[in-house]
């Protein structure tokens, strides 16, 4: 349950409350139509917020899947494998030259996509460390 289900006729301005039928300025938000659940109806407020929380909840990371991570990323780890192999072969399939992986515009993509990655010098990123062929 979110906090405009508890409300009919949300238009730019206003909305009105289906418990208490009082009409309630948005604002263009929803600040306003919290403050009144909060005040005027706590116990489904409290649904509200209870509902919220148990969704954040199931998006939080043990502290055993945490450490996993970071080691997937180490110098050997597994995630740091793969990458490097399909840099590779990125490199390969699209006939491009080694040093593309010293570009800026690849560097930025995997510093965001992948912030704990390593990104491989030339040497590193070469057809014999990988095993694609």
């Amino acid at each position: 349950m979110n906090v405009k289900s508890n409300y009919s006729n949300i238009t730019g301005g206003s909305a009105k409350c289906i418990h208490c039928e009082k009409t309630i300025k948005t604002s263009g938000n929803s600040s306003n139509l919290s403050s009144h659940l909060r005040n005027k109806h706590s116990e489904i407020f409290a649904k509200c917020a209870q509902k919220k929380q148990s969704v954040n909840l199931e998006k939080v990371l043990t502290i055993s899947e945490s450490f996993k991570n970071a080691e997937a990323f180490k110098e050997n780890g597994n995630k740091t494998k793969e990458i490097n192999e399909a840099i590779v072969y990125m490199i390969c399939k699209d006939n491009m030259p080694v040093r593309c992986v010293e570009k800026e515009g690849l560097k930025g993509l995997l510093k965001k996509c992948v912030p704990h990655f390593k990104i491989p010098c030339r040497s590193t990123a070469s057809i014999r460390k990988c095993n694609i062929f």
